[in-house]
């Protein structure tokens, strides 16, 4: 489902959030790989962070986590997918 962006609320600020949501898909650009992760806060459906590269690696998922949860005052429930 695609969205429009007008219609994205996206976290500015850090706060006590219950469950966040962390997805990674691949796509294909050019003919080259690229990962596009997300995260979103379950309850209130904001955009916590979006990241694109062309690499995937454990060092690139936790920073990629690190940078959400400096948008968290508490240890909020991570939800996954099973993932490529």
């Amino acid at each position: 489902m695609v969205k429009k962006l007008s219609n994205i609320k996206i976290a500015r600020e850090a706060k006590n959030r219950r469950f966040i949501a962390l997805d990674e898909n691949k796509i294909s650009i050019k003919g080259s790989i690229a990962y596009i992760s997300s995260a979103i806060d379950v309850d209130n459906k904001e955009l916590l962070a979006l990241e694109a590269s062309y690499q995937r690696s454990e060092l690139s998922a936790l920073l990629f986590l690190r940078s959400v949860l400096r948008l968290c005052k508490n240890r909020p429930i991570v939800l996954i997918d099973r993932g490529p």
